[in-house]
C-alpha cells in the first residue's frame, strides 16, 4: 500500500505503541484508550484513539481502531485530511484508512475513520510485521493544505499491557524410578488485582525407557475470559541456578486449544539428566520450576514526548562525556567492544575487519577456544578469517558474545545467527535463536523452522515445530511451502508424517 506524503509544513502525527499486545485479554465491549493529544492544527481541541483488540462482526474476529474527539472550545467545525494506520517496525504502512477533506464536529465521532483488520492477520499470519517485539504501532495523522501549522509535529505515546509472572516449584523425588507421572493442581491469581487468572493441572511425565523424553503437560481446568499465557519450564541446580528447558506460547492460539492437555517435550532426555546427576539432582531430587506469564488486566499509558522529525521512534539524546559510567558488567563489556580497547585479534570478513579480544572469544565460543588455544596456552594469532558471515551478522554475533544480548532481533538475522551459533559453538546464542523461532512460529513459516532445526541438529526445536505442524496439519499440508518441502526434502516430510501416524495411534 502506497504511503501518502502530505505537505510536511502542515502535518500532525500521533504515534502510539502498545507493548505486550499479544497478552491482551479484552472482550468485545472492552477498549484500550490512548493518551489524549492536542494537535496544533486545531487549537484547544483534544483527541484520543480507541483500540478494540477483539470485535466480532459476523463470523469475523477483528481488531479495530477509531479516532474520537474529546473536547474543544474553538474551531468546533472544520475540514481537514485524516489517516489512521498500522505501521511496521521500519515505519512503512501495513494497513491504513484515509479520508480527504473530511468534516469533523465536536458532538460526534468520525465514524468513517475506523481502521480494522482480522485478528488472525495480526496475531498469526502476519505477526512478524504487525508485532515486532510484541509491539503494535498505530499512527493517526491529520494535515491541511492551508498551512494551519508552521511545522510538522510529532507526538509519541505508549501503552503497556502489564504482565505478571507466577513461579511454582516441584521437587521430584525418586527420579531414577522407571516411570513417573505426577499431577499438581495450581491456582494462579493476579498479585495486582487478586483475581483468579487460571487453574491448571501440571504434570512432569517420565517414560519407562532410559532414553525417553521428559514431557511437561499442562491441563487448563479454568482460565479467565480471553486470557492467554506463556509457560516456561526450568531445571534448578543444587544452588538454585535456573536452566530453561522448554517453553509453550499460547498467547495467539485459539481458545479451543485449552480443551486438550498441552504437552511440551523438554530439551533434556532422561538419560541426559542422568548424565548430569551431580548438577541437577545430587540427592536424587530433581527441582523443576514452572513460570507462567500473563496479563493482569492493567494498562499503563503515557506521552513519551514530541519532536519535529519523521522517525517512527523518538530521537535519542546522546550526551558525550570523557567519563563513561557503566551500571552493569554487560555495559562494561559493551563499552569495551564499541571502543575497541586493548583488542588483540582481528576478525576479517570479505569486506570488513572487526577488532576483538581473544579472552572473550575463547570464553564464549568452543570453536574459537579450540582454534585460538594450544591446550591452556593462547596462540599468538593476530587475525582470523571469518568469510562465511556477513558484516552485520558478525557484528551482532560479537555483540552477543560481549553482552549476552541481541539488538532488535528480526527473522532474517535470527536465521543467520542460528547458523553462526551452530558453526562457532555458542550454545546460549543457539538457544536464544531457537526460543525466538518458537515464539514467532506460525503456519506460514513452520516449514522453514523445520528445515532449520533438522539442518542444525536441534532436536528440541525440531520436536517443537513438528508438534506445531501436527496441530495445524490441514492448513500446512495444503500450503505451497509444504509442497516445496516434499520436493526438496522428502525424508524430512516422511519423518513428520510418521510422527503424525504415531500420534494417531
Amino acid at each position: 500500500m502506497g504511503d501518502i506524503i502530505p505537505n510536511a509544513r502542515n502535518e500532525f502525527a500521533f504515534i502510539w505503541r502498545i507493548e505486550n499486545f499479544s497478552y491482551c485479554t479484552h472482550t468485545e465491549n472492552q477498549m484500550i484508550t490512548s493518551p489524549q493529544f492536542a494537535p496544533s492544527v486545531v487549537k484547544k481541541c483534544k483527541w484520543f484513539l480507541n483500540l478494540r483488540p477483539y470485535k466480532k462482526v459476523g463470523n469475523n474476529e477483528l481488531i479495530t481502531c477509531a479516532v474520537q474527539r474529546h473536547s474543544g472550545e474553538e474551531s468546533e467545525n472544520f475540514r481537514t485530511n485524516f489517516e489512521i494506520a498500522f505501521l511496521a517496525a521500519d515505519g512503512s504502512l501495513l494497513k491504513s484508512t484515509v479520508v480527504r477533506d473530511g468534516y469533523m464536529n465536536l458532538q460526534t465521532k468520525y465514524k468513517e475513520l475506523v481502521l480494522q483488520t482480522l485478528r488472525t492477520e495480526v496475531l498469526q499470519k502476519e505477526k512478524d510485521s504487525y508485532l515486532p517485539q510484541d509491539i503494535l504501532t498505530i499512527r493517526y495523522r491529520m494535515w491541511s493544505e492551508e498551512g494551519c501549522v508552521c511545522e510538522a509535529e510529532r507526538v509519541y505515546a505508549r501503552s503497556l499491557v502489564c504482565i505478571e509472572r507466577a513461579l511454582f516449584m516441584e521437587k521430584i523425588k525418586q527420579f531414577n524410578s522407571k516411570i513417573l507421572k505426577r499431577r499438581h493442581n495450581i491456582k494462579i491469581k493476579s498479585k495486582a488485582t487478586g483475581a483468579l487468572i487460571m487453574r491448571v493441572d501440571a504434570s512432569v511425565i517420565l517414560e519407562s525407557y532410559i532414553g525417553a523424553k521428559i514431557i511437561a503437560e499442562i491441563n487448563v481446568i479454568y482460565i479467565s475470559i480471553m486470557n492467554k499465557f506463556i509457560c516456561k519450564f526450568y531445571l534448578l541446580d543444587d544452588v538454585g541456578n535456573r536452566t530453561q528447558c522448554g517453553v509453550t506460547d499460547l498467547r495467539c492460539e485459539p481458545t479451543q486449544c485449552f480443551k486438550n492437555p498441552i504437552r511440551v517435550p523438554l530439551i533434556y532426555s532422561k538419560q541426559q539428566l542422568m548424565d548430569k546427576k551431580s548438577v541437577f539432582f545430587p540427592k536424587d531430587v530433581l527441582c523443576f520450576q514452572y513460570e507462567f506469564c500473563f496479563a493482569n488486566g492493567r494498562i499503563m499509558k503515557e506521552i513519551e514526548g514530541s519532536d519535529y522529525n519523521f522517525l517512527l521512534t523518538p530521537s535519542e539524546v546522546r550526551i558525550e562525556d570523557s567519563y563513561h559510567a557503566s551500571e552493569s558488567f554487560s555495559d562494561d563489556m559493551r563499552y569495551l567492544y564499541d571502543n575497541k580497547m586493548l583488542c588483540d585479534i582481528e576478525l576479517k570478513t570479505r569486506k570488513k575487519t572487526f577488532f576483538a579480544h581473544k579472552l572473550v572469544l575463547c570464553a564464549r565460543s568452543s570453536f574459537f577456544r579450540s582454534s585460538l588455544t594450544n591446550g591452556d596456552v593462547m596462540t599468538s594469532s593476530e587475525f582470523f578469517e571469518v568469510d562465511d558471515l556477513e558484516e552485520e551478522t558478525l557484528n551482532q554475533f560479537l555483540y552477543f558474545l560481549y553482552t549476552g544480548h541481541l539488538k532488535n532481533l528480526q527473522w532474517e538475522m535470527a536465521c543467520k545467527l542460528y547458523y553462526a551459533s551452530d558453526k562457532y559453538g555458542v550454545q546460549q546464542l543457539k538457544w536464544k535463536c531457537a526460543t525466538f523461532f518458537m515464539s514467532e512460529i506460525h503456519t506460514r513459516n513452520a516449514c522453514e523452522v523445520l528445515v532449520l532445526a533438522d539442518k542444525y541438529r536441534d532436536s528440541f526445536l525440531k520436536t517443537f515445530v513438528v508438534d506445531f505442524i501436527l496441530r495445524h496439519d490441514e492448513e500446512i499440508f495444503l500450503s505451497d511451502a509444504w509442497t516445496d518441502l516434499k520436493q526438496s526434502n522428502i525424508q524430512l516430510v516422511g519423518q513428520t508424517m510418521l510422527s503424525k501416524y504415531r500420534q494417531a495411534k
